[in-house]
């Protein structure tokens, strides 16, 4: 999908390339137009059968190692932006790709993400799948530019907080995400608890008291009930589906599959901290947040050309945001004072332990000296 976007081609779908390791979700190829039927527009992708009759050339897939396009190097084998790879292109209609002899790891995604975000959001259009957890948010509401379908019509901000630790217990602390939304609620003065329609997505333990400080905003965690054994799949699209169709997405560390899901997200913003790899590099909607998942400090994020056009319910006489999400922050210390997450044979909620483990922050990001640096550059 780098060199298809690179050179302007449209990539040749082979389910082959979509596999998902042992997670158990399977071959995720339908959910961006590449199956037995390929859905899409064909300056994006095309079926095998496309290119029958058509000159073809085998040709070398090769990358630039020089130290801006390697991030880091793991296990010996470098890490690539997408923007590393190249080909010498050849006097043909079809490009053959011949990878390197060794498995490469790329881990941006500033050349494929509007690739991804427009394929995922062709085929859930096509397939009319909608996002049902946003309640009475339909996607529908919204046309290609963001305005309301029905004149007059408002809808609640719809806010993702992506939590998805799997075999990583001590990834994603939720008070990030309480940070972030503080922060937010100060950049929309506007939005409160009644207008406001957040929802937790991702794989956590629903039962933790971790996330009854929630309560407070009327959260809601995402569960997919299907009394299928093989659930994995549908609660993968399911997830998606949600996190591509927010107009605000909170992503607070993880595994690669984080970065990958932002990439989906339609006509929102992404705020995220403790990204690795600068994964989200080159996303235009996409905010860095501090390690503590505070606004960078004196920072001049500006959002109001993401929602200025968009049917939103701005109407005033709700409950305070800001003042719920305090009121959060409090319940969740309690929560850390008495669990004591730190404490223990291994990770937990958020927290490593021993010297991995860092307490939650709260202060302001210019008012403290205990988090980590602000980042230079913003999107």
């Amino acid at each position: 999908i780098a060199i298809a976007t690179r050179y302007h081609c449209a990539y040749v779908c082979h389910e082959a390339d979509w596999p998902t390791g042992g997670h158990g979700t399977g071959n995720v190829g339908h959910l961006f137009g590449c199956s037995s039927n390929v859905t899409g527009d064909p300056s994006r992708v095309v079926a095998a059968t496309a290119i029958k009759g058509l000159t073809t050339a085998r040709v070398q897939l090769k990358y630039d190692g020089s130290p801006h396009y390697v991030l880091r190097y793991k296990y010996g084998q470098p890490l690539l932006r997408s923007s590393a790879w190249y080909v010498d292109p050849p006097q043909a209609q079809v490009w053959e790709l011949n990878p390197p002899c060794r498995e490469i790891f790329t881990v941006t995604h500033e050349t494929t993400w509007r690739w991804i975000q427009q394929q995922f959001h062709f085929v859930r259009t096509a397939m009319g799948r909608s996002a049902t957890a946003w309640g009475d948010d339909d996607d529908d509401a919204d046309d290609a530019d963001g305005r309301a379908r029905r004149p007059g019509r408002r809808r609640r901000l719809r806010i993702a907080l992506q939590l998805r630790r799997g075999d990583r217990p001590a990834a994603c602390p939720l008070y990030l995400y309480l940070n972030a939304l503080r922060d937010l609620s100060i950049a929309l003065p506007w939005i409160s608890v009644e207008t406001t329609k957040i929802l937790l997505i991702g794989q956590v333990n629903v039962t933790s008291e971790e996330f009854t400080c929630l309560k407070r905003l009327e959260a809601e965690i995402l569960v997919v009930k299907n009394p299928k054994a093989d659930v994995a799949p549908v609660a993968l699209q399911s997830d998606l589906d949600h996190i591509s169709s927010s107009d605000v997405l909170i992503l607070g560390g993880g595994g690669s599959f984080t970065w990958l899901a932002a990439t989906l997200q339609w006509r929102g913003i992404i705020l995220h901290s403790q990204t690795k790899d600068s994964a989200l590099d080159g996303l235009p909607h996409a905010y860095a947040l501090d390690d503590t998942g505070r606004f960078p400090c004196n920072s001049s994020y500006n959002f109001s050309d993401y929602f200025a056009a968009r049917p939103l319910d701005r109407s005033s006489g709700g409950s305070k945001f800001r003042e719920q999400v305090e009121l959060a922050m409090q319940d969740y210390m309690r929560w850390y004072e008495e669990a004591k997450p730190c404490e223990g044979p291994r990770g937990r909620d958020g927290f490593g332990i021993g010297r991995r483990c860092k307490p939650p922050v709260f202060s302001p990001a210019c008012e403290t000296t205990t988090a980590s640096p602000c980042p230079s550059t913003a999107p």
